[in-house]
């Protein structure tokens, strides 16, 4: 393994965690948000790749994968009812134009036939289907059951994703895509605060330190690959001089 094998699997790094904190600093503000990081990949699966691809091991095989940080948000308190927290573990179910889709950000709002919906209009779905609040005001205990006015209206969704068996998908405005095992939650194992948000689990500073640090090594891996390429320029020209 060269030294530019090297520099170059460390840019392919460098880029990707990139765009891993870029995307923590951008959703730093954003209700819900769960960080990504990035851990190494097990050598058996970046061996199996390299095997699979027929491609040199060092180059065009990641060395890293991303993984959803479960770490809970700080609760900031709203008193709008309609704001909602999971304290717990779990995302609220939506529906999208496109499928399923799960979130953590809970600024709902009531659309105007009645529903329970996300800020982008997306009904969030009860364990019956869409929710119809109407124009009352509504209250919302602890696991998720809704009541307007003194009637029961319906019970909030609340499911555990799997990560084991699929990773999220960031879909932006704080949705995510999922593929695996949805398991809905029991009302014991929900842990719902009307009235307040959650806030997102990064922490914008220490994104930006090592988003500083990565730029620098970045530069470093160029400099080498510079360097390598005028060492090897300089020695095919010693070598045509014989």
């Amino acid at each position: 393994m060269d030294a530019s094998k090297i520099a170059l699997q460390g840019l392919r790094n460098d880029v990707q965690r990139l765009d891993v904190l870029s995307q923590n600093l951008v959703n730093a503000n954003t209700p819900g948000y769960r960080r990504l990081a990035l851990v190494a990949r097990p050598f058996a699966d970046v061996l199996s790749a390299s095997h699979a691809t027929a491609t040199p091991l060092s180059v065009s095989v990641p060395q890293w994968q991303p993984i959803t940080d479960e770490r809970p948000g700080a609760l900031q308190s709203t008193g709008r009812a309609l704001d909602l927290a999971l304290t717990g573990p779990g995302y609220f179910e939506v529906k999208t134009p496109d499928g399923l889709a799960y979130t953590r950000k809970g600024n709902f709002q009531i659309d105007p036939r009645g529903r329970l919906v996300t800020e982008q209009g997306y009904p969030v779905l009860g364990r019956e289907g869409e929710l119809l609040l109407g124009t009352g005001t509504p209250h919302i205990d602890a696991s998720g059951r809704i009541s307007v006015d003194g009637k029961p209206v319906g019970q909030l969704r609340v499911v555990q994703l799997d990560q084991a068996s699929a990773a999220l998908e960031e879909l932006g405005h704080g949705l995510y895509g999922y593929s695996g095992t949805v398991e809905p939650l029991g009302n014991e194992a929900v842990s719902l605060s009307q009235g307040q948000l959650e806030g997102a689990n990064t922490v914008a500073r220490r994104e930006m330190v090592e988003l500083m640090a990565t730029m620098r090594h970045f530069e470093a891996q160029t400099k080498l690959l510079q360097g390598y390429g005028e060492a090897m320029s300089s020695a095919i020209q010693e070598i045509g001089k014989f």
